[in-house]
């Protein structure tokens, strides 16, 4: 049996091929490109103020953070959650 090189690996059909005649290189997909999104996922959102996702959740019911619904998800706009973390800027001004 020939052994398969790296980037090499076997289809369904059982034929060798390699990831350069797939047209995948580095590890994303054929005429993909990544979009930057002004919103945030759940998960995301909760990662950047550093709090859990429940907690995220109590705020928005609290209706101290707005929310989107897409569908059943919630999503956050990435410049109104650095307002948030703004707004609570702790401190005295020293006019600087």
């Amino acid at each position: 049996m020939k052994k398969l090189s790296k980037d090499t690996k076997k289809t369904d059909s059982g034929r060798a091929t390699t990831h350069q005649s797939m047209g995948i290189s580095g590890g994303e997909m054929p005429g993909t490109k990544l979009i930057e999104s002004p919103f945030f996922t759940t998960a995301e959102a909760a990662e950047f103020l550093r709090i859990s996702e429940p907690a995220l959740r109590v705020r928005v019911m609290r209706q101290q953070i707005t929310a989107y619904k897409d569908g059943r998800r919630l999503l956050f706009k990435k410049q109104e959650l650095v307002r948030v973390v703004e707004k609570s800027r702790i401190g005295y001004e020293f006019g600087f």
